[in-house]
């Protein structure tokens, strides 16, 4: 297409590769967002509690520690910046530090990542002791699933590991797949795409059935 001021080129193939891979980055992102969303605490002692309750244990810590991390790094921030002489908007309450160079930015971060880091340690400790001191670990575990693999969950599961399997060997055997380099070549399939479509398709399925059931039970009342 052009080439830059370094000599370097910008062809249109590099351009729609660096596209498609910030779309997969995005959908990603999507993917844990929602993970962590629908995903609780409990729906993962729930499946872990028994086979794995180490990893289940771990992971429900993890996730709410993140999120409370973060939360603490915030208000870290805004104490440090409040004591440093910070102006406050009033309705976006978006602070903006006086900083007058890099090398006083970096001491800022590193000394709110210091903070942040010792208040997640002692927090550990205080997590640790607090589990032992309730005789974590010292008798036989017990557990309580308040879930229950039905035949909806069954057929469901069937449905989407049947898709998922489609979909792998649509893309294993290159039925549907994309080259880049040294031009850019696309293999469709509309039947891949409609089976990778109701995969992806399965939560939004699952919603308006429950939805028109709902409206069915109701008019029945």
């Amino acid at each position: 297409m052009f080439y830059l001021f370094t000599g370097n080129p910008v062809t249109l193939e590099s351009i729609v590769y660096g596209v498609a891979t910030a779309g997969i980055i995005c959908a990603m992102i999507m993917w844990f967002g929602s993970f962590n969303i629908i995903i609780t605490t409990d729906k993962i002692l729930a499946v872990l509690g028994k086979t794995m309750p180490v990893i289940a244990t771990l992971l429900t810590m993890i996730l709410r520690f993140i999120p409370k991390m973060t939360e603490h790094g915030k208000d870290t921030l805004e104490a440090n910046q409040a004591l440093n002489g910070v102006k406050r908007q009033d309705e976006g309450k978006t602070i903006k530090a006086k900083i007058k160079n890099l090398k006083d930015k970096f001491k800022e971060e590193a000394k709110i990542f210091s903070i942040i880091t010792t208040w997640s340690l002692e927090n550990s400790v205080d997590t640790a002791d607090s589990m032992r001191a309730r005789g974590y670990g010292t008798g036989k575990r017990t557990s309580y699933n308040n879930y229950r693999f039905t035949v909806r969950d069954g057929i469901i599961l069937l449905w989407s590991i049947v898709l998922t399997i489609a979909t792998i060997v649509a893309l294993h055997n290159e039925i549907i797949i994309t080259y880049y380099y040294p031009t850019i070549r696309i293999k469709n399939d509309v039947m891949a795409y409609v089976i990778f479509g109701l995969l992806c398709l399965t939560p939004v399925l699952i919603n308006i059935w429950e939805t028109l059931r709902w409206n069915r039970l109701k008019s029945k009342i």
